[in-house]
Order: C-alpha cells, then structure tokens, then sequence
C-alpha cells in the first residue's frame, strides 16, 4: 500500500491500525479493501454507493462498527499479535 495523488490507502491503513487495536493478520484481505476505499475518500474521490457499501460490510466483518466493537475481545499486552503492517 502506497499514498499516490489519487488515493491515501497507506494513510488510511495505519489509520485503521491505531482505530482498531484488535486487527492481526486474519483481517489482512478486509483491511486492504477498507484502506483503499477510505484511502480514495481521503483524497475527496466520490466513490459511489456501491464501494462505501462494501467500505460498511468490510468495517462490519473487522469489527470496527459500534455494534460489531462490543463483541470483540482485545487480547492481552502478553499475548503475541500478528503485525499486520508488515
């Protein structure tokens, strides 16, 4: 992931990392999409329906919504997490 002109997909990435402690490599493949989505907003891309659609159900399935957050269980500072900016 690279910021460019046209999107800040790098920008929102480590975005999403600090707004949702609990992502490890299993959210790898919803996390691209959310970051490239939120990346071309960022830059003020009107991304159509379609996109921020998938933008809510990606944020749903990593579990960065309100309702999807109460669920989640934040692993302990012992236990080793996947460092999904790698």
């Amino acid at each position: 992931m690279v910021d460019t002109n046209a999107s800040k997909a790098r920008t929102a990435w480590e975005t999403f990392v600090r707004e949702v402690p609990w992502l490890n490599g299993s959210h790898r493949s919803f996390l691209e999409i959310a970051a490239t989505i939120r990346g071309r907003l960022m830059v003020g891309d009107d991304v159509g329906v379609q996109a921020l659609n998938l933008l809510r159900q990606c944020l749903g399935q990593m579990g960065a919504t309100p309702s999807d957050a109460s669920k989640v269980a934040i692993p302990d500072d012992g236990e080793e997490k996947d460092d999904i900016l790698d």
